[in-house]
């Protein structure tokens, strides 16, 4: 097997009546070399073997342990978002282990909500980051249409050209456009 297949099995594992549900030690996955990584909260043998039950024994696995769960980074971020009246993009950052939030950089009220936020949070000790960015008008943005399953790249006033995408950056992306719809139903759940 793969390891797109082994991302894929391990994903899809996770997939239950129509949302993606994380056990409490699982922080993220992503491909790296030859191997499967799988960060962790927890190392002990009943975690190990819980995910070697999906995947198998001698799958190309290496486990990294995390301070966070991406559950509670799921959470964590969701709460601080209200404090914010128009962030631009935010999500769970797997790699660093926190919660990203940006922030427009030309809205007035964003630096003023950042204070806030940061006076009353004590910001520092949270798995938070927080960032600011200019953000594109719709009218400025080009037109982009992608194409997945003939990999073919088409922008406004250009021809098209075929791009090379490696599985392990179509697995990726298509995970990071789950996790972004992930976290949209959940926070529309909580409203």
């Amino acid at each position: 097997m793969t390891n797109s297949e082994l991302y894929n099995q391990l994903t899809l594992h996770f997939w239950q009546e129509e949302e993606l549900v994380f056990p409490e030690t699982y922080a993220g996955a992503f491909l790296e070399d030859d191997y499967l990584i799988i960060l962790v909260t927890d190392d002990s043998q009943e975690t190990l073997s819980y995910y070697f039950n999906i995947l198998s024994e001698d799958a190309p696995i290496i486990f990294r342990v995390v301070n966070y769960s991406y559950n509670y980074l799921l959470e964590l971020g969701e709460n601080a978002l209200y404090n914010f009246t128009s962030p631009i993009w935010w999500g769970v950052d797997i790699l660093e282990n926190h919660f990203n939030i940006t922030l427009d950089l030309n809205y007035e009220a964003s630096l003023l909500e950042y204070q806030n936020f940061s006076l009353n949070s004590d910001l520092g000790t949270l798995p938070i980051a927080i960032s600011f960015s200019e953000q594109i008008a719709e009218k400025e943005a080009p037109v982009m249409e992608m194409q997945i399953e003939e990999f073919y790249y088409v922008e406004e006033d250009f021809q098209a050209e075929e791009l090379e995408l490696s599985p392990t950056v179509i697995v990726l992306s298509l995970t990071f456009i789950i996790l972004v719809i992930y976290s949209f139903h959940v926070l529309r759940k909580r409203k």
